[in-house]
């Protein structure tokens, strides 16, 4: 069967050359198209686009094209084609299939170019150098596509020659050409049959001898359709060798089987057509079957149909089978081949089980026991070749192709504590499972929402475990994950992302006034405390002397004086506190003595009264008062009293000498009161004038002599003799 596709080199030789650029290939004439597996194909999402008009603003449509279950892939490449009568493309985005992977190169050809032929070809790479094991891998969206309505009529989206750089050859990234499933666009009434199942009766013959097949065919389209069927046998499907960009692909030496012409089939009518292969003259092989509606169809995607292989043994020839289980292994899993399903002719029986697991010529196992187990050390796709020999010697052969996979992986992480404070730390650990030890992890955080960058890296130990010790020093509900690259058996893999929660403590601040307090004076005492990432809920306040109090502004006295620190404690709507401590020193109160003399002129031999007022009054307080003559430096102790409840004090001093006396007061104050001394007062003191002398004496001699006199009488009346 042969398969024309003429392409358009200008704009897919642009495409090729960028990507072998991106790709530091070197160019070669010819290209080997390595058999792809059955479970990786690019599809059109959606599959069908209908009933879209060239009517403004609705006549537009998007397709993406994606892949599936795809293996490690640096680079892809794509070409599409389409009807450019119908529609034109104006929008290109490319996915994020190796997007995610890192930075890329991205090509198209020019829409104007593309719209022209109504062909685009679409590549993209990744940049620089990666290990394999960070390719891109599984389900992902390629590139999306944008079109315009501009007719009516219908067109396959048809996608052809899908590649993935998906292994290397000689140390560079080579292709492999993937199966494509295309997309259709339809604004009117369509012809389409659909083939849509090929089943054999037999998958094993020998030649000469006749094989049944039969054919599902539906009519999905509008019409009722007269058409023809054939079915082909071909010994070479998709093993092929193609030019670098060529005219025709050749796909494989077919045999017709038959045949049918004139098949009539109303719309949505589903029927079977039987065919009979006679296998006369048909060398020995093996040959997949397919079915192919002949009638020119609108939608050419399921007009063929391949299913099934046939293989064609000489006579008396065993048959070889086997089977592997796990279905899709893993590198370093042990694999159970069964080959219990091989079968020799009648009478015969299989002496021997020979296994090649690489299908290098080797022979690894050779044994009796239909079931054996291997185990490969790498990733990528075997061949294997299971040879099966009878008691007479003679031999068939099964290869089938293996595909091992990288184990998974998984790499826990964990914060211990999950909630810390700006300063304090936290424990981030984990393990790779299976164990994997001096590897690199990557722990990667972002603050809720925003973007991931790596934090550090870190080294497993011998049990796959790792851990890194975190101070943060801004508050903020983080996030934390964790990833390791893989290795050359096992798939990188990433954490669950977990929160980190850092929260800020209060700071507490406090002012008092005044600033220098006396006893017993009212201090303000004011919380300027701030929360940067809540709210103070609470103040403690303990004065230093015993006392203590709450709230935002609080007073209190002191009752001695003498230097106390105050402690501010707050706490915040997250339970967290702060304490900030001040010395405050308490000062004793001023104080006063008056002191007052009446008269402050006397004469020798009277008296002085002195007095005065302590302030603050002060109760039994003792006042000493002082006196001097004029001129001289020393002060002589007068008196010592005390107050009464009113903070007076009076003191009467009758001086001994004239002259001119200083008097003074003062006090040593208390445990809340300074000392104080009076201003000093002036008194004077006379000598007795000398008028007031005699007329002394003259009282003095009058006095003496009515004594006499009073004497002199009594003797003489009381004493006469007798």
């Amino acid at each position: 069967m042969k398969i024309s596709s003429v392409l358009h080199c200008k704009n897919l030789l642009r495409m090729s050359f960028i990507v072998m650029f991106l790709l530091s290939a070197t160019m070669v004439n010819m290209i080997n198209v390595i058999d792809a597996s059955p479970a990786t194909y690019v599809w059109v999402d959606p599959p069908e686009v209908r009933g879209v008009m060239p009517t403004p603003p609705s006549n537009k449509f998007l397709i993406k094209i994606r892949v599936k279950d795809a293996p490690f892939t640096y680079a892809w490449a794509i070409f599409l084609k389409w009807n450019p009568a119908l529609f034109y493309v104006n929008y290109t985005k490319e996915g994020d299939f190796l997007k995610n992977k890192g930075s890329t190169a991205f090509a198209y050809t020019p829409w104007d170019e593309a719209n022209l032929t109504g062909e685009m070809s679409v590549t993209c790479s990744l940049i620089g150098s990666l290990p394999q094991e960070q390719w891109a891998s599984g389900d992902g969206l390629l590139v999306s596509l944008g079109f315009f309505v501009t007719s009516t009529g219908s067109s396959v989206l048809n996608l052809y020659k899908t590649s993935l750089y998906d292994h290397i050859e000689e140390g560079y990234p080579a292709s492999t050409y993937y199966p494509n499933k295309d997309g259709f666009f339809s604004n009117v009434a369509v012809h389409d049959v659909a083939v849509t199942n090929v089943t054999t009766s037999l998958t094993e013959v020998i030649p000469g001898n006749s094989v049944s097949i039969d054919v599902t065919v539906k009519n999905e389209g509008n019409f009722t359709e007269t058409f023809d069927l054939a079915v082909y046998a071909d010994v070479t499907v998709y093993n092929m060798t193609v030019d670098w960009w060529p005219d025709e692909v050749v796909v494989g030496d077919e045999i017709t089987v038959g045949t049918q012409t004139g098949i009539t089939l109303d719309v949505g009518v589903t029927t079977i057509l039987s065919f009979t292969w006679n296998t006369t003259g048909v060398a020995e092989g093996s040959y997949t079957i397919s079915a192919k509606s002949l009638l020119p169809d609108d939608d050419t995607r399921d007009n063929t149909f391949i299913n099934g292989k046939v293989n064609l043994k000489p006579l008396g020839a065993p048959s070889a089978s086997f089977t592997y289980s796990p279905e899709h292994p893993v590198v370093d899993e042990a694999i159970t081949f069964n080959a219990s399903l091989s079968s020799a002719q009648l009478g015969k029986n299989i002496t021997s089980y020979l296994w090649d697991f690489e299908t290098d010529g080797s022979i690894d196992i050779n044994t009796t026991d239909p079931i054996t187990h291997h185990a490969y050390s790498a990733y990528g796709t075997y061949t294997v070749t299971l040879t099966v020999k009878d008691n007479e010697g003679i031999t068939d052969s099964l290869i089938k192709s293996i595909f091992i996979a990288k184990m998974s992986s998984a790499i826990s992480i964990t914060a211990s504590p999950a909630s810390v404070v700006v300063g304090a730390s936290t424990t981030i650990s984990g393990a790779i499972s299976p164990v994997r030890t001096q590897v690199t992890v990557t722990i990667h955080s972002r603050p809720s929402g925003g973007a991931w960058t790596a934090l550090t890296t870190v080294t497993t130990d011998s049990n796959g475990q790792y851990s890194y010790i975190l101070t943060p020093t801004t508050f903020a509900t983080y996030e934390l994950k964790a990833s390791w690259p893989g290795d050359a058996k096992t798939l990188q893999s990433e954490s669950s992302i977990i929160p980190l929660v850092v929260k800020a403590p209060p700071i507490a601040s406090f002012t008092y006034t005044p600033t220098s307090p006396d006893v017993d004076e009212t201090v303000t005492f004011t919380s300027t405390s701030t929360d940067a990432d809540g709210t103070i809920t609470a103040w403690n306040w303990d004065f230093g002397d015993g006392a203590v109090a709450s709230g935002q502004v609080v007073a209190h006295k002191y009752a001695i004086a003498g230097d106390f620190t105050v402690k501010l404690t707050v706490t915040d709507n997250d339970g967290l506190t702060h304490t900030e401590s001040k010395q405050i020193t308490i000062v004793k109160a001023n104080s006063t003595i008056t002191v007052y003399m009446y008269p402050p002129t006397i004469t020798l031999g009277e008296s002085v009264t002195i007095n005065g007022t302590i302030s603050p009054t002060r109760q039994d307080a003792n006042v000493t008062i002082q006196c001097r003559l004029s001129g001289e430096t020393e002060w002589n102790t007068l008196w010592v009293l005390q107050t009464v409840s009113t903070g007076s004090y009076e003191y009467s001093w009758t001086p001994k000498t004239t002259g001119t006396y200083e008097i003074r007061a003062k006090w040593q104050g208390d445990e809340k009161t300074l000392s104080a001394q009076s201003e000093t007062k002036t008194v004077t003191v006379n000598e007795v004038p000398v008028q007031a002398l005699n007329i002394l004496l003259y009282v003095a001699a009058g006095i003496a002599t009515i004594v006499i006199i009073g004497i002199v009488i009594y003797i003489l009346k009381f004493r006469k003799p007798p």
